[in-house]
């Protein structure tokens, strides 16, 4: 069973807006011990939005940065199964100033 987790690090102020500002991505733990790791991102809040979002609970934020991360690191897991399953193929590139489709189409393998 796969499992989530949320790392964050690096917790800052920054000296011009004020925000608090965190390191975070997500790992995918497998049974076999294995971690996939996700791609780092920075995320920040005001005193003002933790106050009115959160009602003031930095682990309610936290929760919430995890949803958002979570989705985007299956999205990135998708696209990159996808590229894995495609390597090696040929793709035509076609006109770039024309109307005849997408710029990129797959060439029929032999």
């Amino acid at each position: 069973m796969v499992t989530y987790h949320l790392h964050h690090d690096n917790p800052d102020v920054s000296p011009i807006t004020g925000h608090h500002t965190i390191e975070v991505c997500v790992h995918e733990h497998h049974d076999d011990g294995s971690i996939v790791m996700g791609v780092m991102e920075k995320y920040g809040i005001s005193l003002a939005e933790i106050d009115q979002r959160f009602n003031g609970s930095v682990d309610k934020w936290l929760a919430w940065v995890g949803r958002e991360m979570l989705a985007k690191h299956k999205s990135h897991q998708g696209v990159h199964t996808e590229l894995l399953m495609k390597r090696g193929t040929k793709v035509e590139i076609k006109g770039v100033d024309t109307d005849d489709g997408p710029l990129l189409q797959p060439i029929p393998q032999r």
